[in-house]
C-alpha cells in the first residue's frame, strides 16, 4: 500500500476522479456520484485520494449500514475511477499494476434476491377495472402467462395454437431460448377480437408490436392512481409465479412455465423457507 499511496497521493487531484466514464450515460452518472461522495468524505476525513483510503471509506459505508447495492456499486465506480485518474496522471504500467491489486483486494459483498413484488387478486381486480380494455388485456395476458413484458408482445399468431380449451404459445425468452407456456384459449379469442391484429397477439392500432416502455408507464400510472403506489408490469409476471407456487406447489413446473433456467432460482424468489411459530412446535408435545 505504500507504493499505492504515493501514486495516488501526490500524482492525482480528487477532481480527477470525477471524470470517470462508465460503459452508458447512465452508468457514468452513477459512478460520479460515488465519487463525488468519496470525495467530499475525503476532504472532511482530511485525508488524501487513494486506494487505501477509499478502502477506509468503503469500511465505514458498511459500519453505517450501506445497502450491498450500494456498496458494490461505489467499489465499481472507485476501482474505475482510480485506475484512470492514475493512468491519466502518467503512473508508470508498474505503478498502475500495484494500484489495480490494491483496488483488486478489495472484496464486494454478496447481495441476496431482491424481494418480490406482488399484486393480489384484489388488487389485480381493481387494476384490470381501471385500464383500458386493450390495455387490460395485455394486463391480464401477462398474468395468465407469466410471461415478460418483451415475450407477450412479441407473440404472433403463428406462435398459438389450439389445443381444445387451451391454447399453446410459443415464448422466445432470454438468450433466444423458446418455450411454450398453456393460456386459456378464450383469452387468445378474446384478444384477436379485440385487437384483430394481422401478425401479433396484441397488436398495436398502428400494426406491429406495442412498445415496452408504453406498457409499462401506462400500467405503472394506472397503479398509482387507483392503488397508491408504483407497480411494473412484471410484477405481473410475479403474481402469477408466487400464486401459481402457494396453490400447486410444482415448482419445477412453476420454473419452466417462467422460462428460468433452473429450479434454484425459481425457488430463491418464489419460495418462503421461514417456518412458522405452528410449523416449528409441530410435534413438540
Amino acid at each position: 500500500m505504500d507504493k499505492d499511496l504515493t501514486v495516488i497521493g501526490k500524482g492525482i487531484s480528487p477532481a480527477a476522479l470525477l471524470t470517470v466514464k462508465g460503459r452508458s450515460p447512465r452508468t457514468t452518472e452513477a459512478y460520479r456520484g460515488y465519487m463525488n461522495r468519496y470525495v467530499s468524505w475525503a476532504a472532511e476525513a482530511g485525508v488524501p485520494v487513494t486506494a487505501a483510503t477509499f478502502s477506509a471509506y468503503l469500511a465505514e459505508l458498511k459500519r453505517n449500514g450501506a445497502s450491498g447495492a450500494v456498496y458494490n456499486g461505489a467499489l465499481a465506480a472507485g476501482r474505475k475511477a482510480i485506475l484512470e485518474a492514475a493512468r491519466r496522471s502518467g503512473a508508470t504500467a508498474a505503478e498502475l499494476a500495484v494500484v489495480a491489486v490494491a483496488l483488486g483486494s478489495i472484496k464486494s459483498v454478496r447481495i441476496g434476491p431482491p424481494a418480490i413484488k406482488v399484486v393480489s387478486p384484489e388488487e389485480r381486480g381493481r387494476l384490470l377495472a381501471s385500464l383500458p380494455p386493450r390495455m387490460a388485456m395485455v394486463a391480464r395476458f401477462l398474468y395468465s402467462s407469466g410471461a415478460r413484458v418483451s415475450e407477450a408482445l412479441a407473440v404472433r399468431l403463428v406462435d398459438i395454437r389450439r389445443d381444445g380449451d387451451t391454447a399453446r404459445v410459443r415464448l422466445l425468452g432470454k438468450g433466444d431460448k423458446e418455450r411454450v407456456v398453456l393460456v386459456p384459449y378464450a383469452l387468445v379469442q378474446e384478444a384477436r377480437e379485440l385487437y384483430a391484429g394481422e401478425e401479433y397477439l396484441l397488436e398495436a392500432r398502428t400494426g406491429g408490436a406495442f412498445s415496452r416502455q408504453y406498457i409499462s408507464r401506462e400500467i405503472a400510472r394506472a397503479g398509482k392512481r387507483v392503488l397508491g403506489r408504483n407497480v411494473t408490469a412484471h410484477q405481473l409476471r410475479h403474481s402469477r409465479a408466487s400464486d401459481l407456487v402457494r396453490e400447486t406447489g410444482k415448482l419445477t413446473g412453476v420454473s419452466r412455465m417462467l422460462g428460468h433456467s433452473s429450479v434454484s432460482t425459481t425457488a430463491r424468489f418464489y419460495v418462503d423457507e421461514t417456518l412458522s411459530a405452528g410449523e416449528l412446535f409441530v410435534g413438540g408435545q
